[in-house]
Formats: C-alpha cells, structure tokens, sequence
C-alpha cells in the first residue's frame, strides 16, 4: 500500500510543479512578475528543487501517520473479548 501511496502522492506532486512552472512562466511574459529571462530558469529550478525537497521530508511523515491510523483501524476491528 506504501508504494500505492507514494505514486499518488509524487503525481500530485508533480502536477504543482507543472502548474508552478506554468503559472511563472505566463506571469513574466504578461509583465506580471518582472524576472530577467535569463534569470527564469534558475528560479524554476530552485522552486522546483525546493517543491522535490519538502515533498521527500514530507513523504516520510506522511507514511508513518498513514501507518498509524490502519494500525488504529485494525485496533478498533479485532474483537475484543468480554469483561466478566
């Protein structure tokens, strides 16, 4: 279920990146956002460097709390046995 999880995660991911990148890039040709050209591409590639980054120390948490909340399902499923 992890590896499930993770390309889900990493697609929604990468759908940001192609809109962050999208919407830069239509932002400084409207004049909207006033970038040099030649400075555009370095600027993507730290937003997209820095989007990869939180993604992957995010990623960890995110399964450790998913792992946490089926073991807490699993808990509340298994009969319990009488009380006396």
């Amino acid at each position: 279920m992890n590896d499930k999880l993770s390309k889900s995660v990493w697609q929604l991911v990468c759908g940001i990146k192609d809109q962050t990148q999208t919407n830069l890039v239509t932002a400084v040709s409207t004049g909207k956002v006033k970038i040099e050209r030649d400075d555009l591409q370095r600027i993507l590639d730290v937003v997209n460097a820095s989007i990869e980054q939180g993604f992957h120390k995010g990623h960890k948490t995110l399964v450790r709390s998913f792992e946490a909340i089926k073991a807490d399902e699993k808990k509340q499923s298994t009969p319990q046995p009488k009380k006396k």
